[in-house]
């Protein structure tokens, strides 16, 4: 009965702000956790879908704690005490616990790999042209970063081996990457606006930006990762303030 009524509460919502994160799913919630040290078991995914019905319902803010304990406790009949709710959540469940529920407005880098995830693909500056290609192809990316003993050196895009394929000057299969690529790179750090990005790729036309934390590469953001967070960000801003306009 409790488990039909947590399921019911948590379909109130399933066109708001479930459909609004779509890159949200258990996979992230668990990767997030991880980072944080934290195992997630049955009780910390209650709270964590609580949280996400809970903050759409709320206009987009996240509740203070003694109010998803009390609510947890009338909505779904699930007690937790505060002592429960802190060996859950060390960090605070409507901090820690929202932000591994995706409930916390993007709005840094880090914000951003940590929904995206931060995988890098990379070659060596010495690697052949044919291998970035085929490094490219398989993984369906616009850009590699050049790498070499953990740093990064540059970078090397699509268009750059478009350009070598098309001219035909130097041959894919004895020239090495590092007699192409970008060396000028302009990255950002996990700290930064994603405002602040938008606005330097469209400056400088760039399509792409590594994400470097002390001398570090830790993530790779493109423009379609900024325009699409940018754009569901202002539709849930719109869908709210519709419903507001409407309740009124």
């Amino acid at each position: 009965m409790i488990q039909q009524l947590k399921t019911t509460y948590r379909q109130q919502n399933i066109n708001g702000y479930l459909k609004y994160r779509s890159d949200w799913n258990e996979s992230v919630a668990q990767r997030v956790a991880e980072r944080d040290g934290l195992i997630l078991t049955e009780k910390h995914w209650d709270v964590i879908h609580f949280l996400r019905t809970e903050y759409y319902a709320n206009n987009g803010t996240v509740p203070l704690e003694t109010k998803i304990i009390q609510a947890m406790a009338k909505e779904w009949k699930t007690h937790l005490s505060y002592a429960d709710m802190n060996t859950l959540f060390p960090g605070g469940a409507n901090v820690q616990g929202a932000k591994i529920a995706g409930c916390v407005t993007i709005k840094s880098v880090g914000d951003l790999l940590d929904i995206k995830g931060d995988d890098v693909w990379s070659v060596k500056p010495d690697q052949l042209l044919i291998d970035a290609i085929q490094l490219l192809t398989e993984k369906n990316i616009g850009a590699l970063m050049v790498v070499e003993r953990s740093t990064l050196v540059g970078v090397v895009s699509e268009r750059d081996l478009t350009r070598q394929i098309v001219l035909g000057e130097k041959s894919l299969e004895t020239t090495q990457v590092k007699e192409i690529m970008s060396t000028n790179v302009v990255s950002v750090s996990s700290e930064d606006s994603l405002d602040s990005c938008m606005s330097l790729m469209t400056e400088y036309k760039f399509r792409h930006l590594p994400v470097v934390d002390e001398s570090r590469l830790i993530g790779v953001l493109s423009m379609p990762d900024l325009v699409k967070v940018i754009v569901e960000q202002q539709q849930f801003t719109i869908t709210q303030l519709q419903e507001k306009t409407h309740c009124a």
